[in-house]
């Protein structure tokens, strides 16, 4: 949790036959997470975390063999190798390789959660950040899966106003 961190990195790293993770982002923007392994760790194997972590850069990972986990948060019974709580996030050239569920998940919460929660930020109206050059293959379930965005200009007001001719036109999406 120490805010913008452009100074900072994981760089090259194993983490292997881990009980818990492989790196955790909470409350953390501009951290650049490049050039690790995974291999059979437990739980979201790139973690971010409450739903504030913008900016940061997760880049050119291998993360394999991702394990579900009933004791841990409940999405990790649904485990993702990179679980990203934030759209405006960097993630190109990953390679997520058989995981118990889904290679990578965009979970977009409507605000951020945990010691970070506030309602003046709705990430779920963000735009997509930058997703390229990645590879997910032989997962349980998904490469990718993104559950709600609805990037709209407006990102904390409501979407649509069925009292106008055109519902979306108040805040259209971008």
């Amino acid at each position: 949790m120490n805010g913008e961190c452009s100074q900072s990195y994981v760089r090259g790293n194993a983490v292997h036959d881990s009980f818990a993770r492989v790196v955790t982002i909470h409350a953390v923007s501009y951290l650049r997470v490049q050039n690790n392994v995974g291999f059979r760790a437990t739980g979201h194997n790139i973690f971010l975390e409450d739903g504030i972590e913008t900016n940061n850069v997760i880049e050119n990972n291998l993360l394999i063999s991702s394990l579900q986990a009933s004791f841990m948060l409940q999405t990790d019974i649904t485990v993702a190798s990179i679980w990203i709580t934030n759209p405006l996030n960097i993630v190109r050239g990953n390679r997520c390789a058989g995981s118990d569920f889904y290679g990578m998940w965009y979970e977009i919460r409507e605000h951020p959660e945990g010691p970070s929660a506030t309602d003046d930020i709705c990430q779920q109206g963000f735009p997509l950040g930058e997703y390229t050059d990645n590879q997910a293959h032989s997962n349980v379930r998904f490469g990718l899966r993104i559950f709600v965005i609805s990037s709209r200009a407006k990102p904390c007001e409501k979407f649509r106003n069925d009292a106008l001719v055109d519902p979306w036109s108040e805040n259209p999406s971008v």
